[in-house]
């Protein structure tokens, strides 16, 4: 079943259930986030500026959750940057508790378009997310990643998710020559 959104010139589809990663994937690229414990402070992608942005092709494992801090319960927040390399791309999760996702395109933190509002995926089950894009440029889709709920105690969970029609995201944080900025678009 498919749910078409349009928004900004890309249509959203949402395909629900699908299959992808029945259990932990034997690849995987590694979120590496610390554990989410009392005290924690959330700087490791807690935030567009920080967002993961490297993509080998292979399912990303990340973990998520939340933890306290000063007094306050607080959700870890996770970001990924992804280059839509075609006009259909898919992501699809694999989790153990609910997350909201939710979807952004732009070239930079701060120009980016909310492009899906918040989806809730659904723990225990695969679903996927597909986009079809009218636009003829290659764009970046930011994945803003945090839990649907939040527990009265520090807790970690897992979730996957593997992609088709992605690749790395290279953002540069300093100024660059002009031959910089065409080699990274060969």
């Amino acid at each position: 079943m498919r749910y078409p959104i349009a928004t900004l010139g890309i249509v959203i589809l949402l395909a629900l259930p699908a299959v992808c990663l029945a259990q932990w994937p034997d690849e995987c690229m590694y979120e590496n986030e610390p554990d989410l414990v009392d005290g924690y402070v959330d700087t490791w992608n807690g935030t567009c500026e920080d967002a993961i942005t490297e993509y080998d092709d292979t399912a990303i494992c990340a973990e998520s959750g939340w933890y306290f801090t000063d007094g306050i319960m607080h959700r870890d927040n996770d970001w990924f940057a992804l280059r839509a390399i075609a006009n259909e791309f898919s992501l699809t999760f694999q989790l153990e508790r609910s997350l909201i996702v939710t979807m952004y395109c732009g070239e930079s933190c701060g120009t980016l378009n909310n492009i899906s509002g918040d989806n809730i995926m659904t723990a225990g089950v695969s679903e996927t997310i597909t986009y079809v894009s009218n636009l003829p440029q290659v764009i970046i889709i930011w994945f803003h990643i945090r839990p649907a709920e939040m527990g009265v105690e520090s807790e970690t969970f897992q979730y996957s998710l593997c992609g088709s029609g992605f690749t790395s995201v290279h953002i540069s944080d300093s100024d660059m020559t002009w031959g910089g900025m065409k080699a990274l678009y060969k």
